[in-house]
């Protein structure tokens, strides 16, 4: 049921350092939104810095759990002197622990840290050698592999998965429990087990080629949420992984979704160029109409604003004040 009173208001629109992916800091009233190769640093509504790091592309973005450093995945930003860090090449670890090595080289497609900056996951893809026409010719191994790698040394900790899947691991995120890659298909592992990766089932209805767009755990790491492609929602409770709810949030592509930092309340936005709010039972509180489509929003720590990523020719970052109140009442 929509609220009478507004539960959004949106406050200002910033032109300058976009990116789809975006994080707040728990101090100094600092946050980050990145996209590719570019990583913008901002105090309130100031852009304070912008820094490149064109070795490999940006994954997913948060600060690290003592604010000191940004982990933008595989790279870490340090605070204290403004510079990336200086970790060593990524590339070698991509092919550890193959029967035999291939002709071409694996490259990295997404990433994404733990919340300490001690562990990365990286999912890689393989490329043939630039005179074979076919991706995988030369080569009779696994084509995409994803891997747990010892944040400072690269080193290879653990192969999760590796084959040659049709789709891509579109998500990754990494929980002090779990970590979780998804594309049409959602794969999970416990981080303090041995045991072989569980799946998650959508009910037998659902659309079997969407691919998940993202993934995110609730603040207390009871409830993981997915968007995806089809616009639908999707909420699993953590402990036994039983379906929550199921709901279409968006008319066609749904691309991003927050959970509340203190209510049961989570955003959702989408290429059908709409912003909602929704109760943790699919229930719409309410909707917002943008000119153009959503790639990425986050709420801040204190759950009084929403910083919201519109794509298209007039990208921007989009900033709501939240009215916690009016979204109790709802």
């Amino acid at each position: 049921m929509q609220s009478a009173a507004k539960v959004l208001s949106k406050t200002a629109e910033l032109s300058v350092g976009y990116g789809s992916k975006i994080d707040f800091g728990h101090r100094d009233r600092l946050w980050i939104s990145a996209d590719w190769g570019l990583l913008h640093l901002w105090k309130d509504l100031e852009l304070e810095h912008s820094i490149s790091n064109t070795t490999a592309p940006i994954g997913e973005v948060s600060f690290s759990q003592t604010g000191d450093r940004i982990l933008a995945s595989p790279h870490i930003f340090n605070l204290a002197n403004y510079q990336w860090e200086a970790l060593p090449a990524i590339k070698a670890p991509l092919s550890d622990q193959l029967e035999t090595s291939p002709p071409g080289s694996f490259t990295i497609r997404n990433s994404a840290w733990d919340a300490a900056g001690n562990q990365l996951v990286v999912y890689s893809t393989y490329r043939s050698p630039r005179q074979e026409r076919r991706r995988d010719a030369g080569w009779s191994g696994p084509t995409k592999r994803l891997l747990l790698l010892e944040g400072k040394t690269r080193k290879l900790l653990k192969v999760l998965w590796q084959g040659d899947r049709i789709d891509d691991f579109e998500a990754l995120i990494v929980s002090p429990d779990f970590v979780v890659a998804a594309g049409r298909s959602i794969l999970l592992w416990h981080r303090h087990s041995d045991l072989s990766p569980a799946e998650l089932k959508n009910e037998a209805s659902a659309n079997p080629y969407a691919l998940t767009r993202s993934l995110r755990f609730s603040p207390d790491q009871t409830c993981l949420g997915q968007i995806r492609s089809d616009g639908y929602i999707t909420l699993w409770q953590t402990g036994e992984w039983q379906l929550l709810a199921r709901w279409q949030a968006h008319q066609n592509d749904g691309r991003a979704i927050a959970f509340h930092p203190h209510l049961p309340v989570l955003a959702s936005g989408g290429w059908d160029d709409s912003l909602k709010l929704w109760s943790y039972q699919g229930e719409l509180i309410e909707s917002h109409a943008l000119d153009n489509h959503i790639e990425g929003l986050t709420f801040n720590p204190q759950g009084n604003q929403l910083v919201v990523a519109k794509g298209g020719p007039s990208s921007a970052l989009l900033i709501y004040q939240v009215d916690a109140d009016a979204a109790s009442v709802s």
